[in-house]
């Protein structure tokens, strides 16, 4: 899946406006609606991590048994 159908999935059932979620994840309005319309199409990691953890995610990487967690902490 592209990053940006992974925001999409877990914004689903969630109900933050532009603002509250911008707001939470340390990035502008217009680049959250921007996101969320498709009119932007590339976003960097730290953008989704941010947007992710917003939304209550962390993310890591799995490989068998071990787990890595991805920048855990603040994301700048």
């Amino acid at each position: 899946l592209a990053l940006q159908e992974l925001l999409a999935s877990m914004s689903e059932g969630d109900e933050k406006s532009v603002r509250v979620l911008a707001k939470a994840a340390g990035l502008h309005p217009n680049a959250v609606q921007n996101l969320r319309s498709g009119k932007t199409t590339d976003i960097k990691l730290t953008s989704f991590l941010k947007i992710a953890r917003a939304h209550g995610y962390e993310l890591e990487l799995v490989k068998g048994r071990k787990h890595i967690p991805v920048a855990r902490g603040s994301v700048n």
